[in-house]
């Protein structure tokens, strides 16, 4: 564990390192080409979309053949993608590399947290997806800033390029210092069918509540920077600096709640910070001046920490039962679905809707609603697993 985490850290870091980038530079940069709402919202959207399609076929095929060839080579060609946004100098040739880049992430983030998933010690799980998450939001945070610097600076293309080396070092690193893992033994049932995973309660309330949080958490970035820039005269380094610095807290703080999960109900931890992320992103266009904005976007952070890593180690335990490539994966496909539509439909709304106001508002509300499914059917799971465990105790004492 501790040899082969810090470099699948390194891996994520790099790649939420090179998102970042985009965070501040991609609506700015989109909009200068002249962009409608709707237009934004493609773009936005379009990354998690093609995402989408990869995802849940890549994860089972990780848990059959492994994991490092495919992690691999998503960060080999994520560098070489990285280059073509310097090329891109119209909307539809931008929407495409959107797709392609979109499509080869659907390699990275699902496989790296699948093998964390392997190697953690059981009883651990909040712990250990807590840095995951750490070295996520690291990436996330110092991204925006950097990408906000180097756009002020030099130039997108200067930006763009930085994105493409540091993803070419994580593919250096994990081709030269990872090795295959073993087959993990902490997984009841490797690589179940989807037919399986379906039925179960569990996983459904933890994907419709993924969808809503990546639907609200991809709105909020990518609209954010435009509010920032239209509304309160921000620049693109000041965007990126508020963005870093609220992920990075987030970041932080998962170091301490990430334990927190492993203690503690995971279901109320989830839902408590949910609800606190998600009742304030409906307020962030009421924000008079940057100060109020980066209180407000700091309080959704600690919120964000709260309920992410019960989250991940939730998606740990279903990943022993049924596969842990299957299961990261498909609620990989929830994070594609929420963060590919969240944009695209905050673009009509934007355009028809009422403006940046409604586009805050429908994605806090959509977060909130999400929550709903996922406290009946986390329950109903629960239900059951202590029926089975009712029944296996009666079938002891009785022989």
């Amino acid at each position: 564990m501790k040899k082969t985490f810090p470099v699948l850290a390194l891996a994520i870091f790099s790649t939420m390192l090179g998102m970042g980038i985009l965070a501040p530079v991609m609506p700015l940069f989109v909009t200068d080409m002249g962009a409608s709402g709707i237009w934004l919202g493609l773009i936005g959207g379009g990354y998690h979309v093609s995402r989408a399609v990869l995802m849940p076929f890549i994860g089972r095929w990780s848990d059959r053949t492994g994991r490092k060839l495919i992690l691999g080579t998503g960060l080999f060609l994520y560098a070489g993608i990285s280059l073509l946004y310097i090329f891109a100098d119209n909307l539809p040739g931008l929407l495409v590399v959107r797709l392609l880049h979109g499509f080869v992430n659907g390699m990275i983030i699902p496989i790296a947290r699948a093998w964390v998933g392997d190697i953690t010690p059981i009883g651990e799980e909040g712990r250990w997806q807590g840095y995951f998450n750490a070295a996520f939001f690291s990436g996330s945070a110092v991204g925006p800033i950097l990408g906000g610097l180097l756009m002020d600076v030099f130039n997108t293309d200067i930006a763009f390029a930085t994105m493409g080396g540091f993803n070419l070092v994580a593919f250096l690193a994990v081709t030269i210092f990872l090795r295959e893992q073993q087959k993990p033994t902490n997984v009841q049932k490797p690589s179940a069918s989807f037919r399986v995973l379906g039925g179960n309660p569990l996983f459904w309330g933890l994907f419709l509540q993924r969808t809503g949080l990546e639907l609200c958490y991809a709105t909020f970035v990518f609209f954010l920077p435009v509010f920032a820039n239209d509304q309160l005269g921000l620049s693109a380094s000041v965007i990126g600096i508020l963005l870093g610095v609220t992920l990075m807290l987030t970041s932080c703080l998962q170091l301490v709640t990430g334990r927190l999960a492993d203690r503690y109900d995971q279901r109320k931890l989830i839902i408590i910070g949910s609800i606190i992320s998600f009742t304030i992103v409906c307020f962030i266009s009421h924000s008079p001046n940057v100060t109020v904005l980066a209180l407000l976007i700091i309080v959704r952070s600690l919120g964000s920490a709260i309920s992410l890593p019960s989250s991940s180690a939730i998606t740990v335990l279903l990943g022993r039962r049924f596969g842990m490539g299957s299961v990261i994966s498909l609620l990989g496909l929830a994070t594609s679905i929420g963060m590919g539509l969240g944009p695209i439909i905050a673009g009509l709304i934007y355009d028809y809707l009422g403006g940046i106001s409604s586009v805050f508002y429908y994605a806090g509300g959509m977060g909130i609603i999400s929550l709903l499914p996922f406290a009946i059917l986390y329950r109903k799971d629960q239900l059951q697993a202590d029926n089975v465990t009712l029944e296996r105790a009666s079938s002891e004492s009785t022989e």
